[in-house]
């Protein structure tokens, strides 16, 4: 976790995957090109994105798809379907809020833990920052997630 704290910070780590090294730097969402992942649930982002340059990338389903913003490949992640539990979830918001991002449901909510029903509902937007979160609930918003 820490090597990833840092790469969100900005300060670059490297992260052994398998033995291959992977460079952790989160990108500058000051950059021309906004890019975000999304779960193969949330597809309708694309065309709801318009004239906006956006590059996307869809990832599978799951939690830990979301840690993909960290490495420099990606602003914000957005799925709407979750099937993850609270613990889960916990770490990416420990980790991005601990660094000025934001995580939320598709309604732009916190996600309650120490609930009895453990389940993540509602989605996630998961940004690197309070700008590239609006960015990406401003997408959401228009494809009726």
């Amino acid at each position: 976790l820490d090597e990833l704290q840092a790469g969100a910070l900005g300060q670059g780590a490297t992260q052994f995957d398998n033995g291959v090294p992977r460079e952790l730097l989160a990108p500058a969402c000051e950059e021309s090109m906004f890019r975000m992942i999304h779960g193969p649930s949330a597809a309708e982002i694309v065309t709801a994105s318009g004239e906006d340059e956006i590059l996307f990338t869809e990832r599978g389903h799951g939690l830990m798809a979301m840690f993909t913003i960290l490495p420099s490949e990606a602003h914000a992640y957005v799925t709407s379907r979750t099937s993850g539990s609270e613990w889960d979830l916990a770490p990416h918001v420990a980790i991005l809020s601990s660094v000025g991002g934001l995580v939320t449901d598709l309604k732009g909510k916190c996600h309650p833990f120490n609930k009895i029903d453990s389940r993540v509902r509602g989605g996630v937007v998961a940004a690197v920052s309070p700008d590239a979160h609006g960015r990406a609930m401003s997408l959401v918003r228009t494809a009726n997630l």
